[in-house]
């Protein structure tokens, strides 16, 4: 490599462009090398595949020594990536020419040979899109297009583009730069042999689609999550099934009344904590430690038809340490219908060192809800909102704030205050969204990003009316469970003050779905201020200028 370098260096060529070209002979020459030792007799021919005359001259060398063309597999390509606004136009040529060029040549330059098949590579973003490929995505959705047409245009010949996952021992996912781009994002790479396995398989089948898409459970699910699949046969979240998403273990060693469950939860993987700051380091949710408690009070009482009673935030987990944490949820069951659950972790300090081992950090009751609506307040009442009611966007902290939620949690997107309390409107995501595509969204109860955005509408309501200040969450009387809002779905918070005392103030709150259903309802919610000598404290933004 130094040694071609530096002869182009010395004859005024571009050094990396000049080891790329030799890269590519290698590569060649140890693909045709294989392929003899297999027995399979071979010819290497070179042309740029979307210039049409030196095409057609190539194409036609090949009739000459192999007679008619058969088959046709396009797998030409050239990518850049780079922001949008870095694009270099050559480079962008390149790409869409490789791709798209290159594939019309080939159609008009075949026309009259009597091909079987006619095979495009394409890319998962092409499909779905990638971060620095907007030219590369554009021009893989244009090749299978095309390739669509010429099903129409021939439809005697197996035309078919495949849109692939990133290839793990061949292809353009294996150049270090790109491979180390894909890893930082955990992309699983397909093996070559799968590969061919899958190419095969569509071609022995008849190639009944114009577009196949190949990719892994886990990338799928990032994109098709179970909850946006109504209708399709498949199991949704919104059915609340009686799997556990956040819990991965249960003990079978304690008494029998007692369950010890495991949640394991990563700083620098899971949403929920990437996107929830203190201070720069991540800080589990309430909603994320309610869910948690949830489902393990239904998982012990067998039924998802729970509420919960007396959430009570003891200790906030923090995370000091990039390593994962396994996060212990204990459940005592009390008769049929009736669960205690704890949080319980090891604190580990700033320095590594364990500082509290089996700390309290959550509790709730949790109640089947047939003993549940006995408790149950009244039913909740809706907000007057006047028609010159105010409206506010609302503004959440920038990156750099002691406290700060990522795009996954800003679902708060405008409120008003009026007389009675705080009315806020909601975009409710698609749970994954903050679950994270390595966790199965079937079986969460709570719609923990839309909660959070209650949450964060009672705060504005506590600063205007109550006090100027920092408030934690610190107690809710009473959790009840509507149904789950669909991905995208507008809803809407009303919040209520109960009750202020020194340092404290009660809220009630009620999310509604877009059909004016009850989501979930909200009893006795607590926040407590901190006081100025507290070392951990949360900044709730003040009012945009208009207010």
């Amino acid at each position: 490599k130094v040694e071609v370098m530096t002869v182009a260096r010395a004859e005024g060529r571009n050094p990396i462009k000049a080891w790329q070209d030799t890269e590519k002979q290698l590569e060649i020459e140890a693909t045709l090398r294989r392929m003899r030792a297999a027995g399979i007799d071979v010819t290497y021919h070179g042309c740029n595949v979307a210039d049409r005359l030196s095409l057609q001259h190539t194409l036609q060398m090949i009739r000459s020594v192999s007679g008619s063309i058969h088959g046709v597999l396009h797998g030409a390509g050239v990518g850049k990536d780079s922001r949008f606004d870095r694009k270099q136009e050559e480079k962008v040529e390149q790409c869409i020419a490789a791709k798209v060029d290159g594939a019309l040549a080939l159609m008009e330059a075949t026309a009259q040979d009597p091909l079987d098949c006619f095979i495009g590579f394409g890319s998962i973003s092409g499909r779905f899109g990638a971060n620095g490929h907007t030219d590369y995505s554009l021009a893989n959705d244009m090749l299978c297009k095309q390739i669509d047409w010429l099903r129409r245009a021939r439809p005697e010949v197996n035309a078919i583009g495949f849109h692939w996952h990133a290839w793990g021992d061949v292809g353009m996912a294996t150049k270090p730069e790109t491979r180390l781009a894909l890893e930082m994002i955990d992309m699983q790479f397909m093996p070559a042999e799968e590969g061919f396995e899958h190419l095969v398989g569509e071609l022995e089948g008849g190639a009944g689609d114009s577009e196949v898409l190949i990719t892994d459970d886990r990338y799928y699910r990032s994109f098709y999550p179970a909850e946006t699949l109504v209708g399709t046969g498949k199991q949704v979240a919104n059915d609340r099934t009686m799997q556990t998403p956040l819990l991965t273990e249960v003990s079978t060693s304690a008494p029998l009344n007692i369950q010890v469950h495991v949640a394991n939860v990563d700083p620098n993987r899971d949403p929920f904590l990437t996107e929830h700051l203190l201070d720069a380091r991540p800080l589990l949710p309430l909603v994320i430690a309610s869910e948690m408690l949830v489902e393990a009070g239904a998982k012990h009482l067998r039924s998802a038809h729970v509420s919960l009673h007396n959430i009570e935030a003891h200790s906030a987990i923090r995370f000091f340490s990039e390593s994962p944490q396994a996060l212990q949820v204990i459940s005592k069951k009390h008769g049929s219908e009736r669960v205690t659950c704890e949080m319980r972790s090891d604190f580990v300090g700033r320095s590594g060192q364990l500082v509290d081992p089996n700390r309290l950090n959550f509790s709730a009751e949790v109640y089947i809800h047939s003993d549940a609506s006995l408790l149950h307040r009244s039913k909740p009442t809706r907000i007057e909102i006047p028609p010159d009611a105010h409206w506010r966007r609302a503004a959440y902290p920038p990156v750099d704030s002691k406290f700060f939620v990522g795009w996954a949690l800003q679902r708060l997107k405008r409120y008003a205050l009026v007389e009675g309390g705080i009315v806020g409107q909601i975009s409710a995501p698609a749970l994954i969204e903050l679950a994270g595509i390595r966790r199965d969204v079937r079986g969460w109860m709570i719609p923990c990003a839309a909660m959070d955005a209650c949450l964060f509408a009672v705060g504005l309501l506590a600063w205007q009316q109550v006090a100027a200040g920092s408030a934690l969450p610190a107690r809710i009387k009473q959790l009840t469970l509507g149904r789950l809002p669909s991905p995208g779905e507008a809803c809407e918070v009303h919040a209520r003050l109960q009750s202020a005392e020194e340092g404290r103030a009660t809220f009630d709150f009620s999310l509604y779905g877009v059909d004016a259903g009850i989501i979930l309802d909200a009893a006795g919610y607590e926040v407590a201020w901190l006081t100025s000598h507290t070392s951990t404290t949360l900044v709730v933004p003040a009012l945009d200028k208009r207010g």
